[in-house]
């Protein structure tokens, strides 16, 4: 029984002192479910596909969102113009310094917070010394989900596809 005793306190001063094996103390990323493909980049979810969800691209965003939204700028109203064309839009929107929030881009590429677009569709624009009306104008606030989907864009680099 001394033996027993002394190994398992010799265990747990290993384990204190951070000796054991790691075999003993790993902890596994997936499930060891039979479909899991058992690749690092497990992303902890049931369904064992180790994939993670993309971020929305600028196609998704501007027929989901822009298209049907953002109607006062199809001709030019607040100064910018996307002429129905998603092309014209990402080239007015994305880098483009804001023309009603001084040091603010219409949207910063990996930065939402930073995009005067987002604080617009938020309503937060005057407290980054925005003006004007929240965005889409004399209309209900877009969708939580409407306004993430852009905010993931943005995040993700707000790339043009």
């Amino acid at each position: 029984m001394k033996r027993f005793e002394f190994s398992l306190l010799l265990l747990m001063l290993c384990g204190a002192l951070g000796f054991l094996p790691s075999c003993l103390t790993e902890q596994r990323d997936d499930d060891d479910s039979a479909d899991d493909d058992d690749s690092a980049d497990d992303d902890d979810t049931a369904d064992d596909d180790d994939t993670a969800e993309e971020a929305p691209t600028f196609t998704e965003v501007w027929t989901t969102v822009l298209s049907s939204n953002c109607s006062c700028h199809s001709d030019g109203a607040g100064g910018w113009a996307h002429n129905n064309s998603p092309e014209d839009a990402y080239a007015i929107l994305v880098g483009v310094a804001s023309t009603q929030a001084s040091g603010l881009n219409r949207i910063e590429p990996g930065d939402p917070a930073a995009s005067y677009l987002v604080n617009k569709l938020d309503g937060s624009h005057s407290s980054v010394g925005g003006n004007g009306s929240r965005m889409p104008r004399n209309l209900p606030q877009l969708s939580q989900p409407l306004r993430g989907m852009i905010r993931e864009w943005i995040a993700a680099g707000a790339r043009d596809d």
